[in-house]
């Protein structure tokens, strides 16, 4: 089913479940925020692939995230900060520029892949998962969700220090087997 939502394009990829805090100032995130925010609509992020985050319209990746505002506030330097939420994978069909540059995707949303349990070669990535989460100071997840195969494999893919177009790949690989097995052998070849 296509849907209508702005578009947030930046030199990050976001993976389902995984937060993400931004200050904004230009006035088509502003646009974007108040939008969201009045009509409670996820927006978009993008991984950029030629230009900048401010100025002019970036080329960008046609997959990402959709993202929910979980809180805002409005800092002592003017700044607006939004904490976000990464929710379901989509695809761009087609978009355009509306009021104050803000961009307006037409999208389709990728279909949640089914949970299942980590397959038992990939178990000693465990503890690896645990010494990240830690290190980024998140908290331990309950098991239901820790030996979950998608849960596992995003997290993995946030937290390791992968280049963004690797990240993007990961992303926009649906199977989640397939995006361990490229995940695990990235790992095992850079570590």
């Amino acid at each position: 089913m296509s849907e209508n939502i702005p578009l947030f394009p930046l030199h990050t990829v976001l993976f389902p479940g995984a937060s993400l805090a931004l200050q904004v100032f230009e006035p088509r995130y502003l646009e974007l925020v108040k939008l969201c925010l009045k009509k409670e609509l996820p927006f978009g992020v993008v991984l950029i692939r030629e230009g900048q985050e401010t100025g002019p319209t970036p080329t960008f990746h046609n997959t990402g995230t959709l993202t929910m505002i979980q809180d805002f506030d409005r800092l002592d330097n003017g700044l607006l900060s939004i904490q976000c939420l990464g929710g379901r994978l989509f695809s761009v069909d087609h978009w355009r520029v509306a009021t104050h540059q803000l961009l307006i995707a037409e999208i389709d949303t990728l279909p949640d892949p089914q949970p299942e349990q980590i397959p038992q070669q990939y178990h000693f990535l465990e503890p690896v998962l645990d010494l990240l989460m830690q290190h980024a100071g998140l908290p331990q997840p309950l098991p239901l969700y820790r030996r979950e195969i998608n849960w596992f494999s995003y997290r993995l893919a946030e937290l390791l220090p992968f280049p963004l177009g690797f990240k993007q790949r990961l992303l926009e690989t649906t199977d989640p087997h397939q995006r361990l097995h490229l995940l695990t052998s990235e790992y095992q070849r850079t570590h």
